[in-house]
């Protein structure tokens, strides 16, 4: 599976992972450390997983038990090591005609709310409650601006504005 966010690790070793457009339908995988044996993989509902690392935070509840946490398009996970799923819940936003176009760009926990916070590629911004998954938001909120012109994803120097840099050692 394709990986381009990397594997984060749990306490115990146990890497987790969310696949770049799966050749089947799961959006968390974790495997064993020593022998790199699947232990359990949650299944998939349409976003495209992999733009996002999972992470992993110790239970608020129940220390020093740890949930790994997972931002998607259209979910938020919370799973704990076992692969037993705590909550999954709507982020809030709905997949667009090109999946590709809907992932989320991080992960990512602010502990002044204790909330586990999304980002998407378009722009948009959810929070739900890190104990219970229950929305912090009334709605996502859409950042002001306008999308980058041409592919976001790659920086071309020849349409790139002068004050962007364009040599991969100075970015």
């Amino acid at each position: 599976m394709f990986n381009p966010t990397g594997p984060v690790f749990d306490s115990d070793g146990n890497l987790y992972f969310a696949p770049l457009i799966p050749y089947e339908a799961v959006v968390l995988v974790s495997l064993d450390p020593a022998t790199g044996a699947r232990r359990w993989a949650i299944p998939g509902t349409g976003a495209p997983p992999g733009g996002s690392a999972p992470i992993v935070l110790r239970d608020p509840d129940a220390p020093p038990r740890e949930i790994v946490y997972l931002a998607l398009y259209d979910r938020v996970l919370a799973v704990a090591t076992d692969g037993t799923i705590v909550w999954d819940v709507p982020s809030g936003l709905t997949l667009g005609p090109d999946v590709t176009d809907n992932l989320v760009l991080g992960t990512n926990y602010l502990p002044t709310l204790d909330a586990i916070i999304g980002l998407s590629l378009d722009g948009y911004l959810f929070a739900v409650d890190r104990r219970t998954g229950a929305p912090l938001l009334n709605a996502p909120f859409q950042l002001p601006g306008a999308p980058t012109p041409g592919d976001a994803r790659f920086i071309n120097p020849e349409t790139a504005p002068p004050s962007i840099p364009t040599n991969p050692a100075t970015r």
